[in-house]
């Protein structure tokens, strides 16, 4: 027992010095021996750092068997599920180790970023809150909590978790990171990146990366800056080509398909026309401007604003497993439209019902917002729950919308964020959709394009509000001044008055990426009104 164990504290030892060694031994240890706890969580963690997540599950699942009432197993059980990307699993893992001690702060933490990563910022920042009054020297809780105020636009907030952060560790690289936006806010551009290079040396993520080469763009050192986002996208998972070709393919099926319905295919159904809320969507695409938007109509009296809502990427997952056909849309929708499968229609019902049962809804709100970034995709089901939806479309000059995509660290990967080309084949995909919507979603659709809404917003603004038999109100105007959590890249954007900055960025900074970018989609620019 005590040779496993220094031998497992041998091989912890050698990943500090020779990572790709420690990884070779680690793949002939006999791990099927281990049987003591500690030795459990050292080489399950080890396995954790070395990139070996199935195996690290394995080791985890195996010392639970033996050891079910340790919280640390689960714990990292937890953060193994988390690392495959099994979220539901991950979070009933950090769920028990909280059951079995609920003082444990790391779960608290772990939990918290979980939820923090699901949209869910309230209950993440109380976690987080949770955490530091358990373990006031939980650095990565005041990290956190530091940067849920800067996205509430909560100065005071966000100065005193980093100034409590950086008494515990000033050269953590996270508090680096956080000293560096702070320079940044007060415009110190030269300090903010001499600081996030010292972030760099420590840790070269992509994060840290990103921030760096937005640091250049403030100081007109583009070309620099440009290698810099390439450093961290290169950093970032993408598919292979075959699955975005794949992708690729099942876009322009599901366009084709839309383009092959009369005008009257979500019209003349007997459908239930029940609708318990009323629901505006905005269909775009990212860094076209729709948090702007939502923003704004936000500071309407009238509107409630829920930001990126997942429930229909939910629901559709739901709907076709319970259809048994695959990711097919055109046979689910034919299914729920034209074929009037009852068991299929009372399923996404009471599916739906399920999937908004955890928003919160203000009563003193007649309309609801949804920006679902992946929402143009699920019309027929979004139409079948919601049948007096109101729809925005929100343009931006594609060329314009796939430079930012490339230029932005987003929480949730996209298969087209690490290439600026995938991110002009999806913006034109995405276009050719709303072309064909909006013939079938008839007085409920109205397309708005970014330009407008940044150099004449009153007008723009009213177009989307007698969609809803609605009154401009000039604090739409104002939306600067909402309070609450912004959880997009845009955050810091829509903390400003209404400016021009963003309009032709790449076109300016960025002409040969550009140019290049609009070769191939003459025709679908044109038809966009570019």
């Amino acid at each position: 027992m005590a040779n496993l164990s220094s031998q497992i504290s041998e091989l912890v030892a050698l990943a500090q010095s020779d990572i790709n060694l420690a990884k070779a031994r680690f793949r002939q240890f006999p791990f099927a021996e281990i049987s003591h706890k500690e030795d459990f969580l050292q080489f399950g963690q080890l396995a954790l750092r070395l990139g070996f997540v199935a195996a690290a599950k394995q080791v985890f699942e195996k010392a639970i068997v033996s050891f079910p009432k340790e919280s640390p197993l689960y714990n990292n059980l937890g953060v193994a599920f988390l690392n495959l990307n099994e979220l539901e699993k991950a979070k009933a893992q950090f769920e028990q180790a909280l059951s079995l001690q609920a003082d444990y702060a790391v779960a608290m933490v772990n939990l918290a970023a979980l939820l923090e990563r699901e949209g869910d910022l309230l209950k993440a920042k109380a976690l987080y809150e949770q955490a530091v009054l358990v373990s006031p020297e939980q650095i990565h809780a005041w990290v956190r909590l530091a940067f849920l105020a800067q996205k509430e636009n909560a100065t005071h907030d966000f100065n005193r978790c980093f100034e409590r952060a950086h008494q515990i560790n000033p050269e953590f690289p996270d508090v680096l990171h956080l000293q560096s936006i702070r320079l940044q806010s007060q415009k110190q551009f030269d300090d903010a990146l001499r600081v996030i290079d010292q972030a760099i040396q420590k840790k070269s993520v992509p994060v840290f990366l990103f921030h760096k080469a937005l640091l250049l763009e403030k100081l007109n050192r583009f070309e620099e800056a440009w290698k810099f986002f390439t450093q961290a996208n290169a950093q970032l998972e993408t598919p292979p080509d075959a699955i975005k070709q794949a992708l690729l393919r099942s876009d322009q099926d599901l366009v084709n398909w839309y383009k092959s319905l009369s005008v009257d295919f979500f019209q003349n159904n007997d459908i239930d026309s029940k609708q318990e809320h009323n629901w505006l969507f905005v269909l775009s695409t990212p860094r076209s401007g729709t948090t702007l938007l939502c923003e704004m109509l936000g500071a309407h009296s009238a509107f409630q604003n829920h930001g990126e809502l997942r429930v229909f990427q939910e629901l559709y997952v739901k709907a076709i497993n319970h259809l048994g056909c695959g990711d097919n849309m055109p046979l689910l929708a034919s299914e729920l439209w034209k074929n009037k499968n009852q068991s299929l229609q009372n399923f996404v019902r009471a599916e739906y019902q399920k999937l908004i049962s955890d928003i919160s809804f203000d009563s003193n709100k007649i309309w609801h917002i949804d920006k679902g970034i992946m929402n143009v995709f699920y019309l027929p089901l979004i139409r079948f729950v919601c049948p007096h939806a109101k729809f925005v479309h929100l343009v931006r000059d594609g060329r314009e919308v796939a430079v930012s995509i490339y230029r932005q660290n987003f929480k949730e990967a996209f298969w087209f964020q690490t290439d600026p080309n995938d991110a002009m084949l999806y913006w034109a995909s995405v276009q050719r959709l709303a072309s064909h919507m909006a013939p079938l979603l008839s007085q409920d659709f109205v397309p708005l394009k970014y330009e407008d809404l940044v150099v004449s917003p009153t007008e723009t603004l009213s177009a989307v509000l007698n969609l809803m038999n609605l009154e401009f109100q000039d604090s739409c105007l104002r939306f600067y001044e909402n309070s609450g959590f912004v959880n997009t890249a845009s955050h810091e954007q829509v903390r400003q008055q209404l400016n021009q900055s963003g309009m032709a960025f790449a076109e300016n900074n960025y002409p040969d990426v550009w140019n290049r970018l609009g070769q191939g989609h003459e025709q679908v620019l044109k038809e966009s009104g570019y």
